[in-house]
């Protein structure tokens, strides 16, 4: 299990002034205007890159190269900071209310449920179900990153024979919070983005949805009345 956090901590949020600059300059960009000025820049900095090369180089080689070499990373980038950071394979540590809009957008499935103790020690219960083979987790604040690889046992799930070409891990993120005294867990699963075929497609959506109920048994009220790992399809 590793950390995002600073002080490598758990429970409680993080105050604004613990943001890094890339993380400051990601919130920046949360409003329409915003976000189209910096689109406007970077297309116009590339267009006014063309003008000059043009008319001062003419049809240079290297110029127009240059002028590519540019581009590509400026789009990169301006992906990330408008996405917030869901651009990236693992989310970025902000606030907790982008990151479970970021959540939203990304995952098609959201189970909430009330655990037994306080923010720690159910983040604490979510990384031990997660350090078993198969499983890496990643704390962001106060929430949990998970990634199941082809190594997560896939025992009785129905698309089971698709592992071996499970080549990117599925992914979930859970979070914790305090709602009125008591403490919340959110998980998020189902990958809107498939980029495998069907079969291993869903196989990663079981294997998240298994994953839920181990976390939710680990971590509920009522753990007895959810099933284990393999006995549960994700839904769309």
């Amino acid at each position: 299990m590793t950390s995002d956090r600073p002080n490598g901590g758990t429970g409680g949020g993080q105050p604004d002034e613990k943001l890094s600059r890339v993380q400051r300059l990601m919130l920046y960009f949360t409003t329409p205007l915003r976000r189209t000025m910096a689109v406007l820049v970077v297309v116009g900095g590339w267009m006014a890159l063309n003008v000059l090369r043009v008319t001062y180089a003419g049809e240079s080689l290297l110029l127009g190269m240059l002028t590519m070499l540019l581009f590509y990373p400026s789009v990169f980038v301006l992906a990330v900071l408008l996405t917030q950071g869901s651009f990236l394979r693992r989310p970025v540590r902000l606030p907790i209310d982008v990151m479970r809009r970021t959540a939203a957008r990304r995952f098609s499935l959201e189970e909430s449920w009330s655990a037994t103790q306080g923010i720690s020690e159910t983040l604490s219960a979510l990384h031990a179900v997660f350090t078993r083979p198969g499983a890496s987790s990643r704390e962001i604040g106060t929430t949990l990153w998970v990634e199941l690889d082809r190594d997560w046992d896939t025992t009785g799930l129905r698309h089971q024979a698709a592992v071996l070409h499970l080549k990117r891990p599925a992914p979930l993120h859970f979070f914790v919070e305090d709602s009125s005294g008591e403490t919340t867990v959110t998980a998020f699963s189902s990958e809107t983005r498939p980029s495998a075929v069907w079969d291993v497609f869903r196989l990663a959506d079981e294997m998240a949805a298994a994953a839920v109920q181990l976390a939710r048994a680990a971590t509920s009220q009522d753990p007895d009345s959810h099933p284990g790992p393999g006995s549960v399809s994700s839904r769309r």
